[in-house]
């Protein structure tokens, strides 16, 4: 479990939970996935790659240099 502290994972908490049910509503994702996403919208995590929202493989946002 140390070894995982250093990715800092952002706490499950309210706002994870209400942006996440945005992003299952909007792609119709699984309810786990979008929380994954919400989770690390919020952390500032610089790509976002995925397969199953889009029909093709993109970079769904990119932040920092």
């Amino acid at each position: 479990m140390q070894a995982l502290a250093a990715w800092e994972p952002h706490p499950l908490d309210f706002e994870v939970v209400s942006i996440g049910y945005l992003v299952q509503q909007r792609y119709g994702i699984s309810w786990w996935d979008s929380l994954i996403v919400a989770a690390a919208e919020l952390s500032d995590f610089v790509f976002k790659y995925t397969v199953r929202i889009f029909p093709t493989p993109n970079l769904i946002a990119a932040s920092g240099g």
